[in-house]
């Protein structure tokens, strides 16, 4: 990608774009005359991203954040940040259904509440929908689930299941609203296990019987080293 912009003597790259159904995930690297520290409590006091054609424009999604999950600094002295757009499209759209145009804009670069350089910077980048077979689908799964007002447990339906390599959507029935599935974990190849991290839902349809639900994985994932998704103990293959 390598995507840049310099202003004051600092130059913003991003450097790499992971995106899924409902996430885009950006490496982001920072390099200049900012004021270097050893601790990674930096962020921008400003950070945007708009997409072009707009999914909100398109299906009347729910809302959106950005976030950092991880902060680093380089030996170098190159701060690396993973900033994460999240949008909840209650499986009405995707990010994956064709080609967009993003624009990230960040804007003065902090350390804690000091400010370290002032400016804005401007980075514009496609987002492409990626080669076919970019997310797994499943049609109807039966996962265990718990009542969020009894605690008591059983077996509920989840249907037009869809795992891309940043998140899951699934739909379950107005009746199961107030059963929570358990938490959701995708197992690869080698073993390891990346789990859910926060989500959303919320009714897609007029009518109030489709309650849609998504959840972000806490990294993305390559799909082709995933071999199956969990939901709490109930394991199910990904062919």
């Amino acid at each position: 990608m390598g995507v840049s912009d310099t202003q004051n003597g600092t130059t913003v790259t991003v450097d790499s774009v992971t995106v899924g159904n409902s996430t885009v995930w950006m490496l982001v690297k920072v390099s200049g005359t900012y004021t270097r520290e050893k601790e990674a409590h930096y962020h921008f006091d400003g950070m945007d991203l708009t997409l072009d054609p707009d999914p909100d424009a398109v299906k009347t999604p729910g809302g959106y954040s950005l976030d950092y999950p991880y902060v680093g600094v380089a030996e170098d002295g190159t701060l690396t940040m993973l900033v994460r757009f999240t949008i909840d499209l209650a499986g009405q759209s995707s990010l994956l259904d064709g080609t967009r145009q993003a624009t990230l804009v960040l804007a003065d670069l902090m350390y804690s509440d000091s400010l370290q350089m002032q400016g804005s910077w401007t980075l514009t980048f496609p987002l492409e929908p990626g080669e076919a077979g970019a997310v797994r689908t499943l049609e109807e799964i039966q996962v265990p689930a718990m009542d969020l007002g009894t605690r008591e447990t059983r077996i509920i339906s989840l249907r037009d299941v869809e795992i891309s390599a940043t998140d899951i959507t699934y739909v379950r029935s107005r009746e199961n609203q107030s059963w929570e599935p358990s938490r959701c974990a995708l197992v690869l190849k080698d073993g390891t296990v990346v789990e859910q991290s926060s989500g959303a839902s919320r009714f897609r349809d007029e009518g109030y019987t489709q309650w849609s639900s998504v959840y972000y994985w806490q990294v993305p994932v390559d799909l082709t080293q995933v071999t199956a998704v969990r939901f709490g103990d109930t394991e199910i293959p990904l062919n």
